[in-house]
């Protein structure tokens, strides 16, 4: 009797884990801004990025970042947040991107 409530008890604790470490991997915010830090860092070792542009895109995903946990504090966000994160997410991957393809061209 003991090792079946052992047993079961185990099982509960899996699913549970299982869950809520699904939910916080799938965090799509988190993953968006994963991906722009990547693309910084990337831009940077590559000479793609100056330093100096690397140190305004960093400052704004730090920003994000801020605001992230900012909106995440009360434990919902809203359907306003949600647009304010994407609108900022968005605006700097079009930075990122701007930046690293701003190719010099000689004009002689």
């Amino acid at each position: 009797m003991k090792k079946h409530a052992f047993v079961g008890s185990l099982a509960v604790l899996f699913i549970v884990v299982l869950i809520t470490g699904t939910a916080w991997a799938r965090d799509p915010f988190y993953d968006r801004i994963h991906d722009q830090q990547r693309q910084i860092v990337h831009g940077v070792k590559t000479g793609m990025l100056t330093p100096g542009e690397a140190d305004i895109l960093q400052g704004n995903l730090d920003h994000i970042r801020g605001k992230y946990q900012q909106y995440k504090a009360d434990g919902l966000l809203t359907r306003h947040e949600l647009r304010r994160l994407n609108q900022m997410l968005d605006e700097n991957n079009r930075m990122i991107r701007r930046l690293r393809h701003n190719s010099v061209r000689r004009l002689y």
